[in-house]
């Protein structure tokens, strides 16, 4: 059998590199032979380091006839470098933000309105009728924060602690947000192949506007109410003289807040912070 010779094909080597790391393809042609199983002598070890680039080890490789030829065999070999991932890091915190836009109805706006004739002012208020404040929809961004946390171990009380603060809001200033802005959606906690355990935080976060003066029954008073928190308005119509002229005027009777979501102390959760 005469002596074969590895010869690399014009358009050969190819790189590419991703996230997930490097990879360089290299492709011979081997001539006067028919049967892969002869090149035998060329063939790459599994495990061998590239010659050039000993970053870079055997990850694919190919012996095969040319297509439309019965004397030449193609060689191809891809060498590659995956990109580790990290190691697990027991109390290692994710955290994530996202912001995007629903729809959503509003009953007041804390910017101001300009109302003709000034006599007919509803303060704060929104699309006001004669039975109802009927408000506005409108795009409103809304702030999600995911946190993904990994532990060696949590204990029965833990777990009851994480319970405890779903569906609450936190009583006091919790990494910059103001006491009452962040909302616990949900926690989901599960057990890996590898023995740590998965925790995942679900939250939203709505800012807390400014105290709104508002006028009820004649008297000025300071609504300060969290951002999860419901206020609402119950009216009255009044009669106004303006010279000989009587008309009736619509105004706040009464206000009334409720408290919609508990506050907990989210210290409880053992979070670190997005930049420990």
């Amino acid at each position: 059998m005469p002596d074969l010779e590895k010869v690399e094909l014009e358009h050969s080597p190819t790189f590419s590199r991703n996230r997930n790391g490097d990879s360089l393809t290299h492709r011979y042609k081997i001539l006067g032979v028919s049967d892969p199983l002869l090149t035998t002598d060329f063939w790459p070890a599994r495990g061998d380091h590239h010659s050039v680039y000993s970053y870079l080890t055997l990850s694919d490789f190919r012996a095969e006839k040319m297509q439309d030829s019965h004397d030449i065999i193609l060689l191809t070999e891809t060498w590659s470098y995956e990109r580790q991932d990290q190691p697990i890091v027991d109390g290692r915190e994710i955290w994530r933000w996202s912001i995007a836009t629903q729809n959503q109805n509003i009953t007041t706006t804390p910017y101001g309105q300009i109302h003709y004739p000034t006599s007919a002012n509803y303060g704060t208020l929104l699309n006001v009728n004669k039975d109802s404040v009927d408000g506005v929809d409108v795009l409103r961004p809304i702030t999600t924060l995911t946190i993904n946390k990994v532990v060696s171990f949590i204990t029965a009380d833990g777990i009851a602690a994480l319970n405890a603060v779903k569906g609450a809001v936190n009583a006091s200033t919790w990494f910059g947000y103001a006491i009452g802005e962040v909302l616990c959606n949900g926690i989901e906690v599960a057990t890996r192949p590898d023995g740590f355990i998965d925790v995942s935080f679900e939250f939203t976060i709505a800012q807390r506007l400014p105290p709104q003066n508002v006028v009820v029954n004649g008297s000025a008073i300071v609504v300060d109410a969290g951002p999860w928190d419901f206020i609402w308005f119950d009216y009255v119509e009044k009669p106004t003289t303006s010279g000989s002229n009587t008309f009736r005027t619509r105004v706040i009777k009464s206000a009334h807040y409720a408290q919609v979501y508990p506050y907990m102390n989210f210290g409880v959760l053992g979070l670190t912070g997005p930049w420990t």
